[in-house]
């Protein structure tokens, strides 16, 4: 009788107001949380699906948007032209060039998910996947290139700078012209050896790859005119960003190509596959994730500040759109995107992203399929970073018939402007095709290092690669700070197993 009672009369009212360190402040939402977590950027909403789902905490997300998203938003052609301009409204003339407004889905970052990685895992665990196939769906990308400067000299058999698509299956290796037969015939021998490898730290003949350099790996099976070759392989198939791996134990290197590998086999075209209706479709399928399980989103909600007591953080001042003075929420532990927080606790500072959004009439120079990742690696072009392009079109439903989305980024190195430092990826695309472009400049943060000392977590910001791997570990070394578990380790009760403990507990409490 008393549980009927009890189940009659609702969840509790929030108190009217919360104090934390003795000032007195409005309730925000519930008064009283677990996690609070600032921003629905991807990595944010995943942290916090995990926390709800798996762990089963009490979890707030605040953001000052109106729509999920963050960094990885899909806004519509208005939202974008808005966006980059300060607010004001799109010319008529933009959708007389482009098309219908609805017709866009254009991703601020270029990212694609590789088809065995870990977001593909992370997905499948939670079962968020199958709320975004009932949705939206996943499309294959059709192909990867790789760009030359020096077309001939044995990646190619043309003789002018472009770009050629990088082989997916043997016979298409056999038949590229990317490499010359010797260069095949070589990198057949280091295949092999990689395909046989049954963890990523030894190799087949007993070399102990965590004490062996890729350098030196490399140097077994190519030989110094074999200079392009490194390029290919750990840039256009292990999508390193930089030659840094180069000196780092090999074993990081085999690991990267079996996932390559692995993720070639899933999709057959490229290793990528991409949420259809824009990358928005992962953190928003994420925060469901968390609703479901009882966290409260709060969107155009300005951020003022993280509150304290006694050193460590105990909650954040925060002002819905609604409201008419800042409320606050009690929480032991803060997670954010860097941008919500103070500079000193953003994390470390590892540069600039620059990306330039095109929207274009053709694809770029050489590419032949409907999508594509196109890599120009580092050394090709004189830089210390890759440069990436991602294209896009009307099949993964983000662009008008006859359009393209194409963004180029890369990490800055002070070589002046935006363009100047994309221009080599910015060169592939026909002057006249480029109906609109939008440029951006943003700082990038690593994450939190340590289990930090007052309890706030910065998620840090997303690199220039055209992949979400760097954005998974990430997400797995802040769950492995805040929870002391691995992504391997933690698990999502299913449906049934989660209305077997509840029935429990609704036992225990009658009991």
């Amino acid at each position: 009788m008393a549980a009927a009672a009890a189940a009659s009369s609702g969840p509790a009212e929030p108190p009217a107001s919360v104090t934390i360190d003795g000032k007195e402040y409005p309730t925000l939402a519930d008064g009283e949380y677990d996690y609070i977590v600032l921003g629905t950027g991807l990595k944010e909403c995943i942290l916090a699906g995990m926390l709800a789902a798996a762990r089963h905490k009490k979890v707030l997300v605040l953001d000052q948007s109106a729509s999920y998203g963050g960094t990885c938003a899909s806004p519509n052609l208005t939202d974008l032209f808005k966006r980059f301009n300060d607010g004001a409204e799109p010319p008529k003339g933009l959708f007389e060039a482009l098309g219908r407004d609805r017709d866009y889905n254009v991703d601020l970052i270029p990212k694609f998910m590789m088809a065995e990685g870990a977001l593909k895992d992370v997905l499948v665990k939670t079962r968020v996947h199958t709320s975004i196939q009932a949705t939206a769906g996943f499309a294959g990308i059709g192909g990867c290139y790789v760009f030359s400067k020096t077309l001939g000299k044995g990646w190619f058999s043309a003789g002018a700078a472009g770009v050629e698509k990088l082989p997916a299956t043997p016979s298409e290796a056999m038949s590229s012209p990317l490499l010359s037969m010797a260069q095949k015939l070589s990198l057949r021998s280091f295949l092999v050896f990689v395909n046989g490898c049954e963890t990523p730290q030894r190799g087949p003949d007993g070399t102990d790859l965590t004490k062996t350099t890729s350098r030196q790996l490399y140097a077994k099976f190519f030989s110094s005119s074999d200079a392009d070759l490194p390029q290919f392989v750990g840039h256009g198939m292990a999508l390193f960003p930089s030659d840094e791996y180069l000196d780092r134990p090999a074993s990081n290197l085999v690991a990267a190509i079996q996932l390559y590998r692995d993720s070639i086999e899933r999709v057959k075209t490229s290793p990528f596959i991409y949420p259809m209706y824009g990358l928005s479709t992962l953190p928003e399928a994420f925060s469901r994730l968390c609703a479901v399980q009882g966290g409260v989103f709060m969107l155009r909600t300005a951020v003022k500040g993280l509150l304290y007591e006694d050193g460590k953080v105990a909650g954040v001042l925060a002002q819905p759109e609604f409201a008419d003075e800042p409320q606050a929420a009690r929480a032991s532990v803060v997670v954010a995107d860097a941008n919500f927080l103070p500079a000193e606790k953003r994390g470390k500072s590892l540069g600039d992203v620059v990306r330039a959004i095109c929207l274009t009439s053709a694809p770029p120079r050489g590419v032949k399929t409907s999508s594509a990742q196109i890599i120009v690696p580092q050394a090709q072009v004189g830089r210390r970073n890759d440069i990436y392009m991602s294209m896009l079109g009307e099949k993964q439903m983000v662009c008008a018939k006859g359009k393209y989305v194409c963004i180029a980024s890369t990490t800055a190195e002070g070589k002046g402007s935006l363009d100047a430092e994309l221009k080599p990826a910015l060169d592939l695309l026909e002057g006249d095709s480029v109906i609109a472009k939008f440029d951006s400049t943003a700082p990038l943060y690593a994450p939190s290092k340590d289990a930090p000392e007052d309890n706030v977590y910065s998620t840090g910001s997303y690199d220039a690669t055209t992949h979400f791997e760097s954005v998974m570990r990430d997400v797995a070394h802040l769950w492995n700070l805040m929870t002391g578990e691995t992504l391997k380790d933690f698990s999502v009760p299913s449906p049934e197993e989660a209305a077997a403990a509840a029935a429990a507990a609704a036992e225990s409490a009658d009991a």
